[in-house]
Formats: C-alpha cells, structure tokens, sequence
C-alpha cells in the first residue's frame, strides 16, 4: 500500500511539472494540493503520524514566509536603487554597458525599468546603476537645478502612444 501513496504523490508532483514549472517554483497551492493527495492515497491500517503532517504545514508556511521575505527585499533593493540613482542627475559618471564597454556622460534622468534604475546620460546613452564605476562632480548646484527641471520637463512633454 505504501507504493500506492508514493506512486500518487509522484503523479501529483509530476502534474505539476507537467504544467510547464519545475520544482523550484511550486507554491503554497502545490504543496497542499500534494499534502491533499497524500492524505487521500495514504494506508488507512498505516495513517500518518500527526508530526509528520504538522512538519509539513510547517514547512509550507515557512516556504510561503521565505517568498514574502524575497519579494519585500527586492522591493527594497529597487527602492534603494532609486534613491541612489536620482542622487546621481546632474553628476558626470563613467561605467560598463551591457557589452563591457566603458561609456561616460552627465546624468539628466533616472528610467526604472524591470532590471532596476537605469542613468540616463546627456550623450543618449543608458548606464544601469549597478554597473557605475565612477563619480565626479557634476556643474554648479544652480546649472544642476535647470538640468533637473529640464529633464522633468521633458518626462512630461513625451507624446503618449495611441490607444494607451
């Protein structure tokens, strides 16, 4: 009978792999769904032991603890990015591009995007943050006030795209 409840539970798993995702990515819905068929499948002469199913639930809410965690950190670390990066408008950096090439130029803007802040510079091109390497002083405080002013200026006078 404990073959029976194996076979089950890796018929469960495997559904859930079968869905296109693989085991690193199963929730807490997968987790209880395979505890569900467990439970269903499992010996009625053999059940199992209540600190087995409580080690799971614990298990499961750890899990689901630990994502949480995950999510609130990245938040924090793009949060955290923001700030540094708008520090940044009116600076001059120098830093790597995607291909590894060194690119430089003053900072007007700030652009977030799904792999984080991104600088934008004077010359047109893009630096993420975290591939900066050096900082100088940027112009006086007052021509640094006008490049920010210009830059929101800008952010607002873009066109907006039919139908969106």
């Amino acid at each position: 009978m404990t073959v029976a409840s194996t076979s089950a539970t890796t018929a469960a798993a495997s559904g859930a792999q079968g869905t296109g995702r693989d085991y690193s990515s199963l929730g807490q819905a997968d987790f209880l769904r395979l505890l569900t068929v467990q439970l269903q499948q499992q010996d009625p002469t053999e059940p199992a032991k209540n600190d087995q199913l409580l080690a799971q639930m614990s298990q499961i809410s750890q899990l689901q603890s630990s994502s949480d965690l995950t999510t609130s950190l990245k938040g924090m670390v793009q949060q955290n990015q923001i700030g540094s990066a708008a520090t940044l408008i009116g600076k001059k950096v120098t830093g790597m591009d995607a291909a590894n090439n060194t690119i430089s130029g003053t900072v007007t803007s700030v652009r977030v995007t799904d792999d984080g802040a991104n600088v934008e510079l004077d010359n047109g091109q893009s630096l993420a943050v975290t591939r900066v390497t050096a900082i100088a002083a940027g112009p006086r405080p007052e021509e640094r006030a006008k490049m920010v002013g210009r830059s929101l200026l800008m952010t607002r006078l873009k066109p907006i795209a039919a139908g969106g």
